[in-house]
């Protein structure tokens, strides 16, 4: 019987997949990999829903990642089309802090203020979020509103604030990271069952090569070795988790 799994979190709009972007999708859905691809500004999410809105087995987030803020209004447009197209999308984001990459205050508080924007247009809409955060976890985790939801992609922060956000009820996402990190094989070892598995692709590739959705299967390999449980359970536990948390 074919496994069926959820990568949540990939961009399958990238110009790194213009060549083969069809054979990419065909080769994860052979499988059982389902996909879940997220928007990160207005050009992409206008991308993602030309792309991947009539396509089956894949579902669509739209958000603004705090890496791309030099046009400021250009996210105030976002937030319009994102409100718009609100029936066609699972969850916003992503969205979120990224201290690792900004290092200047003044501009680490216009990731804030984004982040807070988004954050309220999620309470408004009544939909999930998915986090991006690097270097600012904790920061990210603490101004969550009472009542969102939120998923954390491709979680780097410490095992113990992994426990803390799935304690609240939020979800930790392993990437393919899991495939060669300690840091994250520990994460794993400290975590319960509240999580799910995502690629992130074009990056984190555990192959010498791009990365891309049909690798999630490696991540489920090496939690199930983690876990020490069958790679069906994974699976299985992973998808059902992801089906609830994006309502699909």
């Amino acid at each position: 019987m074919k496994r069926r799994v959820i990568d949540v979190h990939c961009h399958l709009d990238f110009d790194s997949f213009n060549r083969d972007r069809e054979e990419v999708i065909r080769r994860a859905l052979d499988r059982g990999v389902l996909m879940i691809n997220s928007g990160i500004d207005l050009q992409s999410n206008r991308r993602c829903l030309s792309l991947f809105r009539d396509l089956e087995g894949i579902w669509i987030t739209l958000g603004q990642s705090p890496n791309d803020l030099r046009d400021l209004r250009a996210v105030e447009k976002n937030l319009e089309f994102i409100e718009k197209h609100v029936e066609e999308l699972v969850a916003i984001g992503e969205i979120g802090l990224d201290f690792y990459r900004e290092r200047n205050e003044r501009k680490r508080e216009i990731q804030r203020d984004v982040f807070w924007k988004f954050l309220k247009l999620a309470e408004k809409l009544d939909k999930p979020i998915v986090i991006h955060a690097r270097n600012a976890e904790r920061e990210a985790f603490e101004m969550l509103p009472e009542g969102i939801r939120a998923m954390f992609h491709c979680y780097s922060g410490s095992p113990e604030l992994a426990k803390e956000i799935a304690d609240k009820g939020h979800l930790i996402s392993i990437s393919t990271l899991v495939c060669f990190s300690k840091k994250h094989e520990e994460i794993v070892r400290e975590l319960g069952r509240g999580f799910v598995v995502e690629t992130d692709s074009p990056f984190l590739s555990p192959r010498r090569r791009r990365n891309e959705p049909i690798y999630v299967l490696d991540a489920i390999e090496k939690i199930a070795k983690l876990k020490k449980i069958k790679e069906d359970e994974v699976s299985k536990i992973t998808l059902k988790t992801a089906v609830r948390f994006f309502d699909l």
